[in-house]
């Protein structure tokens, strides 16, 4: 059985707002695993408690055991990277003209990009591309 090191009360409380106001839900669940670990509760219990594979509880309470708090964060490029953040300047171009084209129906500039680059991009892959580089719909309606 793998259990949390002895926690200060500073810890704890660090803990608890990491649990209440962490900044993504994974970080979140990891502050609560050590919390519920605190107060002896066994992995497995955790593990059904919070619907977690076991491993992800023995993962937390060892990234926590040596690394502290800070260990509990997300990784630098955790996650999967978008295609869509790796275009050149001609495929952005494109992108815009092809989205100030069709500004109702995002499903044709969808099977556009996916004719013209040739890889695979879903309508909401483009959706928050759009709204991270602040591409206006239809600025052409909008000022005509």
């Amino acid at each position: 059985m793998k259990k949390v090191r002895e926690l200060s009360e500073a810890e704890i409380s660090e803990l608890t707002l990491g649990y209440k106001k962490g900044p993504n839900h994974a970080f979140r669940i990891r502050c609560q695993i050590v919390l519920l670990s605190h107060e002896n509760m066994y992995c497995g219990q955790i593990a059904n408690f919070l619907k977690k594979n076991l491993k992800t509880v023995y993962a937390a309470i060892e990234n926590y055991n040596l690394g502290g708090y800070k260990a509990l964060f997300n990784k630098v490029c955790q996650g999967r990277i978008s295609h869509l953040d790796n275009l050149t300047e001609t495929q952005v171009k494109y992108l815009k003209d092809a989205v100030d084209d069709q500004p109702q129906n995002l499903n044709k500039v969808v099977a556009k990009l996916v004719e013209k680059f040739g890889f695979h991009i879903s309508k909401r892959m483009l959706i928050r591309y759009i709204k991270k580089n602040s591409i206006t719909l239809g600025a052409e309606l909008e000022n005509g």
